[in-house]
C-alpha cells in the first residue's frame, strides 16, 4: 500500500471516527436530559465516546509517524 493510500485510509478512518463521536455525544447529551434513568445506556455510550477519542489519537499519532519516516 502506498503511502497517498495510506494516509486516505487513515483520514476516512478519522473522519468516520469523528462523526460517530459526534452522534454518541448527542445521543448521551439527549439521554442525560430527558430519560437520566438509563444510567447504565449513558455509562456503556460515554465509554464508547473515550475509546472513539483514543481510536482518534492514535490515528493521529500513526499518521504522524508515516509522516516523519518519508
Amino acid at each position: 500500500m502506498s503511502i497517498e493510500e495510506q494516509r486516505k485510509c487513515m483520514h476516512d478512518l478519522a473522519n468516520s471516527l469523528s462523526v460517530l463521536e459526534g452522534l454518541v455525544l448527542v445521543t448521551t447529551r439527549s439521554l442525560k436530559k430527558d430519560n437520566p434513568q438509563l444510567v447504565n445506556e449513558i455509562e456503556k455510550l460515554t465509554k464508547s465516546l473515550d475509546y472513539s477519542k483514543k481510536a482518534i489519537d492514535s490515528l493521529q499519532k500513526l499518521r504522524e509517524l508515516i509522516k516523519n519516516n518519508q
